[in-house]
């Protein structure tokens, strides 16, 4: 987005906290400030519907704050104009809601009337609705922390058959619900829109797209301040990545079992959790779990868009299978990376060059990863700065030394982001570019992972910290066995284990570090005054 200077930055933020209405909507993300402001400043905004051809978004939050505050607006003749969600972020009275239903006694209406009760506890009111047992409800009662929210779960997952009726993704509730549906975490609740806010800055503004996966209030739910999400501790889901999933999701951010879902190639996992549109990392998560897992792949060539077929092509090039491979093969599903996370038969790359000798860059370094100097040196690729970074990276350097050699024919050129990890391959790409780390957690967030990257509150990238999967892999194996005090953030358990014999009893006990050994005879190293090195101080 281009609106990135401090004038209209400063319009955004007044919008968003409901101080003043900016004179111009035209811009999606202004729009989405000022709808943000309606919802949750009661008059904020109402001079708006005096204006000719106001945008239906508008027209729909000013709608739905009327019903929040309790009052039944004249301006939903048709349904363009009727909000989707309209209890969050206040839950109307019972009575504005038998109101409601009086002046509109349609099928959308009645159910989302039912979600607004399973938001405010209602019970009486839902029972007289007669509506199928919905999900979607369901899972807002169970989140609510109201007396009578309770008996309307009780109600809908008692059912032998339950329906997903009101659809979150779309704002729509559906003509001909689903039936036999299980709580899936597909609901924004009303807690997932006070726990997954969009801070807004200049950079996340002018540089990512801000519209979250569920929208239920149309404005991209943005704040001021906050925590974002990438930041926010996942220790709860992180428990659910090691045991079955039950038929009904507990009241968890999926978005975590998603990603690592993906990761590990697990088809059953992620076929079941996935959202209608990706939530940030995953399309990296999914590279990776489709270059590590051939069923995986198989199934995302299946089922996923083409945009992936490069990437399950690696996968088929590595298994030594080129049968994909014809004249008609377009060359955005050529792949790059074909040499990790394991190697094909040096003559599967010999044939490949055949077919496709604009792949020769590829196919040469995936030569020297391989140790094949003679094939490679036959080859005799043109030396390029993706081949000479990978090929110095090898531990036979005759491959680099061959294309030094060559050092005038050189074609200076950016590193492709594939190669320098940098691109959508970046999951992937850690795992040779970088060594795995020994750091374990108190709390990890997703940011930890290393798919998502938080801002801070300058708006600028935060990259004094690069996340890992195996963070996650650390946290999993060693917890509750390790339990880290509150003065920790994390520690370098490679720095613990080197410094064995000279980390004090106590921390021993809380580490997990076994047998207890003797003060060495040299004694304690000098200068040391903390018993380990320990990261993060909190």
């Amino acid at each position: 987005m281009a609106e990135t200077d401090a004038e209209t930055a400063s319009l955004h933020r007044a919008a968003i906290s409901g101080e003043s209405v900016p004179g111009d909507l035209s811009s999606e993300l202004t729009m989405r400030c000022t709808i943000r402001g309606i919802r949750h400043q009661d008059g904020f905004g109402v001079e708006l519907m005096e204006r000719q051809q106001l945008p239906l978004s508008i027209k729909r939050a000013l709608n739905a704050r009327a019903i929040m505050s309790n009052s039944i607006p004249t301006g939903m003749d048709t349904s363009e104009q009727t909000p989707y969600c309209f209890w969050y972020p206040d839950v109307p009275s019972e009575d504005t809601l038998r109101q409601l239903l009086r002046h509109n006694s349609g099928k959308s209406m009645a159910y989302q009337v039912g979600r607004a009760c399973a938001a405010g506890g209602y019970a009486s009111l839902y029972k007289q609705l007669d509506l199928l047992p919905d999900v979607s409800i369901a899972e807002e009662a169970r989140d609510s922390g109201a007396s009578g929210s309770k008996e309307i779960y009780d109600s809908i997952v008692q059912q032998p058959c339950r329906y997903a009726v009101m659809d979150d993704y779309n704002r729509i509730v559906r003509d001909t619900p689903i039936p036999m549906a299980f709580l899936n975490g597909n609901t924004c609740t009303r807690s997932t829109l006070s726990r997954k806010k969009v801070i807004y800055n200049d950079y996340i503004t002018s540089k990512h797209s801000l519209e979250p996966v569920l929208d239920i209030t149309e404005d991209w739910n943005l704040d001021v301040d906050g925590v974002p999400v990438s930041l926010q501790p996942i220790d709860q889901e992180i428990f659910s990545l090691y045991t079955p999933l039950p038929l009904d999701l507990p009241n968890v951010d999926k978005d975590v079992l998603i990603l690592m879902a993906a990761w590990s190639g697990n088809i059953d996992r992620y076929a079941r959790l996935r959202r209608e549109r990706m939530v940030l990392g995953e399309r990296e998560c999914v590279i990776r779990g489709i270059y590590h897992h051939t069923f995986f792949a198989k199934w995302c060539h299946l089922n996923l868009d083409s945009t992936f077929y490069k990437h399950v092509h690696a996968r088929f090039v590595m298994n030594n299978d080129l049968s994909w491979v014809t004249d008609l093969t377009p060359d955005d599903q050529l792949p790059v990376i074909i040499w990790h996370p394991n190697l094909a038969q040096v003559t599967t790359y010999l044939e490949l060059h055949r077919r496709k000798p604009g792949m020769e860059e590829q196919v040469a370094v995936a030569l020297a990863k391989g140790g094949w100097f003679g094939h490679f040196s036959k080859l005799n690729p043109t030396p390029t700065a993706n081949l000479v970074d990978a090929a110095f990276l090898c531990r036979d350097q005759r491959c680099s030394d061959f294309l030094w050699e060559r050092e005038s024919e050189f074609q200076d050129a950016d590193l492709d982001p594939e190669y320098s990890g940098a691109g959508e391959t970046y999951v992937l790409s850690s795992e040779f570019l970088t060594r795995d780390h020994s750091m374990l957690y108190r709390e990890l967030s997703l940011y930890d992972l290393g798919v998502v990257c938080p801002f801070g509150t300058e708006g600028k990238e935060d990259c004094s910290h690069i996340g890992c999967i195996s963070n996650v892999l650390m946290y999993v194996s060693a917890t509750p066995r390790i339990q880290l005090s509150q003065e920790y953030k994390y520690i370098d358990l490679d720095t613990v284990y080197r410094d064995g014999p000279y980390v004090s009893p106590e921390d021993r006990k809380r580490l997990g570090c076994w047998p207890d050994p003797h003060r060495p005879p040299s004694g304690y190293r000098k200068g040391r005054d903390e018993p380990f090195s320990a990261g993060g101080r909190t």
